[in-house]
């Protein structure tokens, strides 16, 4: 199975260069500012400049390089080379309609990329099959759960367990359901009328909230995988909630853990 080089990782690479750079311009623009004022430059006096501080997220030894750095080891070569096939556990394509800009002015509020295609009402939710796909990689000890190419939908979280790759195919979408009830139907911790919920983290806070498209916790050696541009996972954030007149995406507010308590 072929795996090209991942090239959100260049990208992300490049772009640590470019922010890392910023401070360095900055610095360089206050100096030609102060002697086009008449201040005094001593860059040339020979007085000692202090070294400058190294940023914390992008420097050598910055929090992001590190993150840089630890993911050049990635591969898939980590996984096993068995294969789970999603269709083989009961998932089948949807069909795709066009998507209207849920908003007034279109051209100030442009769509991205992919938002002017939705699944089509009534679409096969293929998100157990997913599920059982992953539960019975990660109980043969690990490998690929390949999703083929096409359409699909998904109504919930993918829940990633250990050893599992899900891997996408070349010219492959998930649509993941743009109804906040379908990220809080089966989660781990009943909260009555609040749904069932996944535990999760908001904005350094410990909480109990809506699950995302894409979850797990607790697991090891896990990883998303794809061919490309044509893999994709459609949030659908911009699609209209059956529930819902105005744009609904899957999230919100936590909720802290003391408000539930698990069943």
């Amino acid at each position: 199975m072929k795996h090209p080089h991942n090239r959100a990782r260049r990208a992300f690479v490049k772009f640590a260069g470019l922010s890392a750079s910023a401070p360095l311009l900055g610095a360089m623009g206050t100096f030609g500012t102060l002697a086009a004022c008449g201040g005094h430059d001593d860059s040339d006096s020979g007085a000692t400049t202090p070294p400058a501080a190294q940023d914390p997220i992008w420097g050598p030894s910055g929090s992001a390089t590190q993150i840089v750095n630890a993911l050049q080891s990635v591969s898939t070569a980590m996984f096993p080379g068995r294969q789970f096939l999603v269709t083989d556990y009961g998932a089948k394509p949807c069909a795709v309609v066009a998507a209207a800009n849920p908003y007034t002015d279109p051209a100030k509020s442009p769509l991205s990329t992919g938002a002017d295609q939705t699944n089509a009402p009534g679409s096969f939710d293929s998100r157990p099959a997913f599920l059982a796909a992953i539960a019975a990689c990660n109980a043969a000890g690990g490998g690929h759960v390949v999703v083929p190419a096409g359409t699909w939908y998904c109504a919930g979280p993918i829940v990633l367990l250990s050893n599992v790759d899900f891997h996408l195919s070349a010219n492959c979408t998930i649509y993941f359901s743009p109804n906040p009830a379908d990220y809080a139907k089966d989660g781990p911790v009943d909260c009555g009328a609040n749904g069932k919920l996944y535990y999760s983290r908001w904005q350094a806070n410990d909480c109990l909230n809506y699950g995302p498209p894409v979850y797990a916790r607790n697991q090891n050696n896990i990883a998303v995988t794809g061919e490309g541009d044509t893999s994709v996972l459609n949030g659908q954030a911009m699609t209209l909630s059956p529930a819902a007149a105005t744009p609904q995406r899957a999230g919100g507010h936590g909720k802290e853990i003391p408000a539930c308590t698990a069943a």
